[in-house]
C-alpha cells in the first residue's frame, strides 16, 4: 500500500479510546483531501462489524456525512449488512455518541472516574460465570478463574 498503511489496535468487541478514534478520523479525512479522485480508505476489522463499524459511523460524523450517532449508526448498518444491523455492541455505539459529542463540542471532555463498588445478578445464575476486569491501558485488572487475583476487599472468608 506504498507505505498509506496505519494499522490502529483495540481490542475486540471495545471501543476505540476517543483519542485515538479522532486521531484516525482526522488522518482518513487528510489522506482523502490529498487526492479526492485516486485516495481510497478501507477500514477493517476481524469481522467488519463493531470495530469497523464504530470507526466509519465516527468518520461519517467527524467529515459531517451525518450529524447525529444513529444516522450515522444506520447508514453503516444499511451499506454492510443485509438486516441493517451493523454496530451492536453496546460500548461501541456508545462510543460513536460520544464522538458525536466531540464533533459537535469540538474537544474530548475530561473523563469522569467512577469506582464500581458492587454488582449483582438476579436470579443467581445456575453456573458459575467466568468474567474479567481489563482496560485499554493496564490490560487484565482481574480474572475469576485466578484465585488470588481478587481484592483483598472481594475475597471469600
Amino acid at each position: 500500500f506504498e507505505n498509506e498503511c496505519h494499522d490502529v489496535r483495540f481490542p475486540d468487541h471495545n471501543p476505540c479510546p476517543l483519542a485515538d478514534l479522532r486521531t484516525i478520523c482526522e488522518d482518513m479525512e487528510n489522506f482523502l483531501r490529498q487526492d479526492r479522485v485516486r485516495n481510497v480508505i478501507a477500514v477493517h476489522c476481524k469481522a467488519g462489524k463493531g470495530r469497523t463499524g464504530l470507526v466509519v459511523s465516527s468518520f461519517l460524523l467527524h467529515v459531517r456525512k451525518c450529524s447525529q450517532a444513529v444516522d450515522a449508526l444506520n447508514l453503516f448498518g444499511e451499506k454492510r449488512t443485509y438486516d441493517g444491523k451493523g454496530v451492536t455492541i453496546p460500548s461501541q455505539i456508545r462510543y460513536v455518541h460520544h464522538y458525536e459529542a466531540v464533533v459537535r463540542e469540538g474537544k474530548i471532555r475530561d473523563p469522569v472516574w467512577l469506582r464500581l463498588l458492587h454488582v449483582e445478578v438476579k436470579p443467581e445464575p445456575a453456573v458459575r460465570w467466568n468474567f474479567q476486569l481489563l482496560t485499554h491501558k493496564a490490560g487484565v485488572i482481574f480474572d475469576s478463574t485466578v484465585q488470588d487475583s481478587l481484592p483483598p476487599l472481594l475475597k471469600e472468608d
